[in-house]
């Protein structure tokens, strides 16, 4: 979780975003977001240009409070977007923490409620029923807890041999982002799959297409530093405590970087599942 400490990369506290971005408010979103993209593959290490990624989410998505007269979506989104400068000027000027914890009590009972309907709504209706079904509780905050989840988590390997950098096409960016899950959620920034779909739905040219596409092969060609992928590889840890004593940790990581990863591991099982056949039907092999 990122603090103070890395202040130049630290996105706004946690905010709830609202799950589709509206028709009128898409273009100006859609410009917003592929000119971030591009400032980045043109400047990896430039921490504003993060930062304002990192901050398009909340600063821009946030559900507004309820009541009010001016309370239409797409013209407070649309306001948000106009006045981004300023808004990210007075950011830049101001001391920076990511807190993903509600101040608001809550019982378990509600955090169940919540989580259904957030499901429902986004008619992912499998993953609704197994959150009701399910007997996982969340686990404690200790070192025990933290020690297995390091266990099942090792690090990288030492062994592994250079490559050169995979580069993607728009057409792996399109499959990509429709193999999510309906109802995905989004990392610490709070953009998920369906934001990005909503605002490349309808678009008049392919600009934010190839931003995220350039996006993706400057993260696969290991463009950015130690310290951006501290953050990008990160996410919002869940870690729920089994009926059989263990734990089952659940990471939902940045959009991004997910997209990023899913692009990788298609082109690999792509080309190695024709290979490790008849031996294996696990992996590439439709109904394995």
């Amino acid at each position: 979780m990122l603090t103070d400490g890395n202040d130049a990369l630290c996105h706004p506290q946690w905010k709830t975003l609202v799950s589709r971005i509206p028709r009128a408010a898409r273009p100006g979103c859609r410009e917003l977001l592929t000119r971030l993209l591009r400032r980045i593959t043109s400047a990896p290490m430039d921490k504003s240009a993060w930062r304002e990624l990192l901050q398009f989410g909340g600063n821009i998505l946030a559900k507004p409070k309820r009541g009010g007269v001016n309370r239409n979506l797409s013209n407070i989104i649309n306001r948000r977007v106009a006045a981004r400068d300023q808004s990210l000027t007075a950011a830049n000027n101001a001391p920076h923490t990511v807190n993903c914890r509600s101040t608001r009590k809550t019982s378990d009972a509600t955090t169940l409620a919540a989580a259904v309907t957030s499901k429902l709504e986004a008619g992912n209706f499998n993953v609704a029923v197994r959150i009701i079904c399910s007997d996982d509780t969340p686990a404690p905050h200790s070192e025990e807890t933290l020690k297995v989840l390091e266990a099942k988590r090792p690090g990288p390997a030492n062994d592994r041999r250079p490559r050169g950098p995979l580069q993607v096409s728009s057409d792996d960016v399109r499959r990509a982002l429709r193999s999510f899950p309906v109802g995905s959620s989004g990392g610490l920034d709070g953009l998920t799959p369906q934001h990005i779909l909503d605002l490349l739905t309808g678009a008049t040219d392919e600009s934010l297409e190839q931003a995220i596409v350039g996006w993706v092969n400057v993260m696969l060609a290991g463009s950015f530093s130690a310290e951006i992928n501290e953050v990008i590889f990160g996410g919002r840890l869940m870690v729920l405590s089994k009926q059989d004593g263990g734990i089952r940790p659940i990471t939902v990581g940045y959009t991004l970087r997910r997209l990023a990863a899913k692009c990788a591991n298609s082109h690999v099982i792509e080309r190695r599942s024709q290979e490790i056949q008849p031996l294996q039907l696990g992996a590439g092999v439709k109904g394995g």
